[in-house]
């Protein structure tokens, strides 16, 4: 529900009406109640924006703290095998052969591009993860 109205000058305005349950108020001189403030020409331009499709609401706040699932390299045999770009390599610079994946639940910080791996690798709270984590049977 619009909270704003735009009138034929596409000024943004609300009507001040008491018998509504959402009081409101106008900037729109037609109208016997009026008040102009940036605020509401603010809402006005991001209620456009909702109906435009252009609002993104996120789950979180850029750099908040999400959990991820992720993975470790690690070796079957405890061998010493050196780690390098998170893979064992065996003495003669080959790949382990007796490496496997451990997959982890590991804090991050929230951006953008996260939002495509919410609730499959990307979470907001360390029980969600790891719940996910204990689903897919610690593969």
């Amino acid at each position: 529900m619009r909270l704003t109205k735009r009138d034929e000058n596409g000024e943004a305005f609300i009507v001040l009406n008491a018998d509504s349950p959402d009081w409101t108020v106008s900037v729109n001189p037609l109208y016997e109640h009026t008040i102009q403030c940036e605020a509401i020409d603010k809402l006005a331009e991001l209620e456009d924006a909702e109906e435009q499709g252009l609002l993104l609401r996120l789950p979180s706040a850029e750099g908040a703290e999400v959990f991820v699932i992720d993975f470790i390299y690690e070796c079957k045999h405890q061998f010493n095998c050196p780690v390098t770009f998170r893979e064992y390599r065996c003495e003669e610079g080959e790949f382990c052969e007796h490496q496997y994946k451990k997959y982890i639940v590991k804090s991050a910080r929230f951006n953008y591009a996260m939002i495509k791996k919410l609730g499959e690798t990307v979470f907001l709270t360390k029980e969600e993860a790891e719940s996910a984590l204990a689903e897919k049977g610690g593969v």
